[in-house]
């Protein structure tokens, strides 16, 4: 996906063939605002108007700039992992939570990433055997 930012507030950038238009969102906000052009200097203008447009609307209404992120969300996995993480973290000190911020910490250090999750550095295979899935209940 490809991005543009403005005074923090990230956006897509994307083109339609058939109607030859620059079209994108902001993401990471309160809200959908939406943006276009048809040529890029009339897509940048409408982006950067939109940014500004939503700071001020969320000044005058006092809405959060960002979309708050909890840390909480569900993973799915295969019986074989999720059963793989117990017996792991009931043989160490390591939670399952715990192995699992290490591993999408390793992930996001490989994508370049800058957001990071400081943990205890450990190894582990994550790789799943089956394409059967289980919901687990991420929490930090």
């Amino acid at each position: 996906m490809n991005t543009i930012e403005h005074k923090g507030i990230k956006g897509t950038v994307e083109f339609d063939q058939e109607s030859k238009m620059f079209f994108g969102k902001l993401i990471g906000i309160n809200g959908v605002v939406l943006y276009e052009g048809t040529e890029a200097s009339e897509f940048n203008t409408n982006f950067l108007s939109a940014v500004e447009e939503y700071i001020a609307l969320c000044k005058e209404y006092e809405i959060p700039l960002k979309k708050e992120f909890k840390g909480v969300f569900d993973v799915r996995t295969s019986p074989e992992i999720h059963e793989s993480l117990h017996f792991i973290s009931l043989n160490t000190v390591l939670k399952i939570n715990t192995i699992v911020n290490q591993a999408l910490n390793s992930f996001l250090q490989n994508v370049g990433s800058s957001a990071t999750i400081n943990e205890a550095d450990s190894e582990i295979d994550i790789s799943p055997k089956k394409k059967e899935s289980r919901k687990i209940t991420v929490k930090d």
